[in-house]
């Protein structure tokens, strides 16, 4: 995931990639309800600051994700981005949160709404998204260009992708 920093629970400093990983953990191997009882219950700290509380809202729409329920993700990832919205120098949050609604609109298979938020993306340079998650990003406009027989597109972004998973697992 994104490098999202620390977050401040229970007045102790709690290390979000530590918390990240935790939780991208649980997900994986099936132990989603464990992830979610420790977000909601973080979730209801009331000194949370905003850019803990979006932080924390991404996380819960990642599990939500991992379990195919991508309607209950984007309505954490959308909450994530009104509280975005409100915190100065958001630009690394809002783009992380953009491309997490763009994965889950494309797992649900409404690639239109996918494909309107990689366009955005992709006009803001990727500027802030992590490597991994471009390659992605390039990867479903790939898909899309494909489904709608751009197949010189298709194979453009499928090529400048795979370019990148290469260099990224070296």
């Amino acid at each position: 995931g994104a490098g999202l920093g620390e977050v401040s629970v229970f007045g102790q400093k709690t290390n979000i990639s530590a918390l990240e990983n935790e939780i991208y953990y649980n997900n994986w191997s099936g132990k989603h309800q464990l992830s979610q009882a420790k977000l909601l219950n973080l979730l209801d700290e009331k000194k949370l600051s905003k850019r803990d509380e979006v932080k924390l809202n991404y996380l819960m729409a990642a599990t939500f994700r991992s379990i195919n329920d991508y309607g209950s993700s984007i309505k954490y990832l959308k909450r994530a981005m009104q509280l975005a919205d409100q915190i100065q120098n958001h630009d690394s949050l809002k783009i992380n949160i953009q491309a997490e609604m763009a994965f889950a609109y494309f797992d649900d298979n409404k690639y239109g709404e996918s494909e309107k938020l990689m366009i955005e993306i992709r006009a803001k340079k990727y500027q802030n998204l992590d490597e991994n998650s471009k390659a992605y990003i390039i990867m479903q406009q790939g898909y899309i260009d494909f489904l709608a027989k751009k197949f010189d597109a298709a194979e453009k972004n499928y090529y400048v992708a795979l370019k990148k998973k290469k260099k990224l697992s070296q």
